[in-house]
């Protein structure tokens, strides 16, 4: 299990114990800002992780456009489907979070990459955006 412990410095640690009963990890602990005065967070230390998905996100881009050429310019098709796969998969993330099915994620990033102002999908025609809505909904379909 997981306790507090009062270290030599009078400060409290959180500590975590393996599934063999034995530390793991010790934390520094940050008090946090909303709430009472006895709780405390995990300082986050993942900035590394940050721009490690960022460096991957742009060389997986940079493949994708050597490869495939002018589509994955911005405003084209590739472009488009990209963004959208995206959009839906972080507005997924973030329902997940806050309790919500991811379903309604994908929906709302999808409406609100079309109706967003300078037609940032644009490059997405009416045969593509009607067959990425056909398998969406036989999975959905497939799923229940």
């Amino acid at each position: 299990s997981d306790d507090f412990r009062q270290h030599d410095d009078g400060e409290p640690r959180f500590t975590s114990f393996s599934a063999l009963d034995r530390p793991s990890l010790t934390y520094p602990l940050t008090r946090a800002s909303i709430g009472s005065q006895n709780d405390f967070t995990q300082p986050i230390e993942h900035h590394h992780e940050i721009l490690s998905l960022f460096v991957i996100c742009g060389l997986g881009y940079a493949a994708l456009y050597v490869m495939f050429g002018d589509t994955f310019l911005p405003f084209e098709l590739g472009w488009s489907v990209l963004l959208l796969l995206a959009g839906s998969h972080l507005a997924s993330q973030l329902c997940t979070r806050v309790g919500l099915p991811p379903l309604i994620g994908m929906l709302l990033s999808g409406i609100v990459l079309r109706n967003l102002p300078g037609d940032i999908i644009g490059g997405m025609t009416k045969k593509w955006s009607s067959g990425i809505r056909a398998s969406g909904l036989s999975l959905i379909l497939l799923r229940s």
